[in-house]
């Protein structure tokens, strides 16, 4: 809990449609919810797979790709600054998650990755 009261998750871990519906929520960025339809025809969760992309048991693959991509549609230039939306759950919730990876996190993700990877994926 912050000081005025609000809720910062621990760590992100992966959520379901089902575990959110119903759910209201104040989010200033929710005009990256209208890129859904076109990430979800390019097939991005397939193009993920395909890469070979590593994941974890929290964190799925499709689910750090999708944070990266959120904080790049916002203009977020360093994986530092990600503390700047970490009020904000529906850059979470586009991810398939909770909340954003913090930034020790992305960070530790993006030198896992190697070259082979990165080709597959682009």
């Amino acid at each position: 809990m912050t000081v005025k009261g609000a809720e910062v998750p621990a760590r992100s871990v992966r959520v379901t449609v089902a575990e959110v519906e119903g759910q209201r929520f104040h989010c200033p960025s929710a005009g990256l919810f209208l890129f859904a339809p076109f990430l979800a025809q390019l097939g991005m969760a397939s193009v993920i797979r395909s890469a070979s992309l590593p994941g974890s048991k929290d964190i799925p693959a499709l689910q750090y790709f999708l944070s990266f991509l959120a904080l790049k549609l916002l203009g977020t230039e360093r994986y530092s600054h990600v503390g700047n939306h970490a009020f904000d759950p529906g850059l979470g919730l586009l991810a398939g998650l909770n909340a954003l990876p913090k930034c020790t996190a992305l960070s530790t993700y993006s030198y896992a990755l190697d070259e082979v990877q990165i080709m597959r994926l682009q």
